[in-house]
């Protein structure tokens, strides 16, 4: 059900008694989905709201399940056709299925007045570039050089923007990078990926096919680049590779760190980046537009545990500041407006995230449930999530707040209040669970940090959020594993629920 805004919508209205029976031309409109649409049907059937189809009648647990395994074989059926389709276009005419490759146009048919499906001619204006490329690299640039050189010249990138990326060129998260585009040397290479969704996530995951399933067409009237610059570049990629693993390369996952997406650059104002990691292990960030794209001066890199502990030591000074709160009260008023717009989109996105979270939540509900035995990791894993569910739940009162015009002296003493509580629990020490996280960041708009000298002391500035001035929760009520069972209309009895 992620991404499908409306029918949680459906769902959660139906467990607060709103309507009595959910109506559909059929079950497929409601999910083709096994899991998701068994467990919309148990939800609503506990609910005693009746699913009833125009082709079938009232629902019943065999129609649910038939229509279930009938959805998703209709889906991998169609899937199949989709690509079978695709591959004859590609082996039989040469045709170039998805997207248009940059230095590439689609061929106008004139008397169809409509563009030929599949058919891709050289676009000069791109190709001139793609050419540019490819002789900077074999002349012996760098990836980053040639980007800043491109953006230093205006030129557009692949998707419209103004900055060049390395990664553009060599590939990275699933693209091939311009560099290893055989098109260009007019070799049609097809099937080579495929996309997964997670079941957790329903996030699409590319997986790469095998190299004897990879489908090769010659299209010749697509080469740009000849075939000595070509070997040209990837003899000098391959000099420049290297084939040990390189052991200074940080993964850090992705809200792990208490200033996850709250680091701001100080000269360009954009998010600061992972980039490599200290003797001891710990994260360095650098500046994203000075790391990818080379158009920000600001190119030092930061320990991420100095920056922490500044902030952690300085922000309640910085946030409970008589004059800092008269300038924040100011700044509310003066912003408003501004805020208005910005918190629409964080709106929308915290409730996405809200609703994916919900469901996370009552699938491990289902774990639990289905389970005879202590399952002290899935409770573990329950509690952590419901600290996350609680967080975002109190950001979204504040950002429903914003349009209070008064402030109260009550409410800048409940804001210091949450200040201080907060900073007390995170001088404990690192190892900050979800609540902290969420608290911080319900209090903590950005955290700005400006260039310094090298070995000079870090200079850093925390903006706290003017809706939290409004009064906020810094540690919201959690539920418990039983009440969060009993709320998912599964008897909390039947549960095995570990205890600390």
């Amino acid at each position: 059900m992620h991404g499908r805004d409306g029918l949680f919508a459906l769902r959660e209205a139906a467990k607060r008694g709103e309507f009595d029976v959910v109506i559909a031309e059929s079950f497929d409109r409601i999910s083709r989905d096994l899991e998701d649409g068994a467990g919309f049907f148990k939800r609503l059937t506990h609910y005693g709201i009746d699913i009833i189809t125009v082709n079938e009648g009232k629902a019943n647990t065999i129609q649910v399940g038939l229509r279930g395994i009938m959805g998703q074989m209709f889906l991998k059926d169609l899937g199949d056709k989709v690509r079978r389709g695709h591959m004859g276009s590609v082996m039989r005419e040469g045709k170039m299925p998805g997207a248009v490759p940059y230095g590439y146009d689609r061929v106008w048919n004139e008397a169809a007045r409509e563009y030929n499906t599949g058919e891709r001619e050289v676009y000069e204006p791109e190709a001139n570039i793609v050419r540019r490329i490819f002789k900077e690299y074999a002349a012996g640039k760098t990836p980053r050089e040639i980007a800043a050189g491109l953006t230093r010249d205006c030129v557009p990138t692949p998707n419209g923007g103004k900055e060049w990326s390395h990664n553009v060129l060599l590939g990275g998260k699933g693209c091939r990078g311009i560099l290893n585009n055989r098109a260009y040397i007019g070799e049609l290479v097809w099937n080579q990926c495929y996309f997964v969704a997670d079941p957790d996530s329903e996030r699409k995951i590319k997986r790469h096919r095998p190299e004897s399933e990879h489908i090769k067409v010659d299209v010749p009237h697509m080469r740009i680049i000849d075939q000595i610059t070509w070997n040209a570049v990837h003899a000098k990629r391959a000099s420049r590779s290297t084939s040990e693993r390189v052991e200074n390369r940080i993964y850090l996952p992705r809200n792990r760190h208490l200033l996850h997406g709250l680091l701001q650059c100080g000269v360009c104002q954009t998010n600061m980046v992972v980039t490599q990691k200290t003797p001891k292990g710990d994260p360095r960030m650098q500046c994203s537009a000075a790391h990818y794209r080379q158009a920000c001066e600001h190119t030092k890199s930061y320990d991420m545990s100095v920056i922490e502990a500044t902030v952690v030591n300085g922000f309640k000074q910085n946030l409970v500041d008589a004059e800092s709160i008269k300038e924040m009260t100011k700044a509310y008023h003066a912003r408003r407006k501004e805020n208005d717009q910005k918190n629409s989109g964080e709106r929308t996105d915290t409730e996405k995230k809200l609703a994916k979270l919900t469901l996370n939540i009552d699938r491990l509900v289902d774990a639990v449930s289905d389970s005879d035995q202590p399952v002290p990791s899935l409770v573990a894993k329950l509690k952590e999530k419901e600290a996350e569910r609680v967080g975002l739940t109190e950001r979204l009162r504040l950002l429903n707040a914003e349009n209070v015009i008064a402030l109260h002296p009550s409410a800048i003493e409940t804001y210091k209040n949450s200040v201080d509580i907060l900073h007390r629990s995170l001088l404990k020490g690192r190892n900050y669970g979800e609540a902290e996280k969420q608290a911080f960041r319900n209090l903590i708009d950005r955290v700005v940090v400006h260039p310094t000298g090298a070995r000079k002391p870090y200079e850093v500035s925390v903006y706290g959020r003017l809706s939290a001035l409004m009064g906020v929760e810094v540690f919201p009520n959690m539920r418990t594993v039983e009440e969060i069972v009993s709320e998912e209309a599964i008897p909390a009895s039947k549960t095995a629920v570990g205890r600390d």
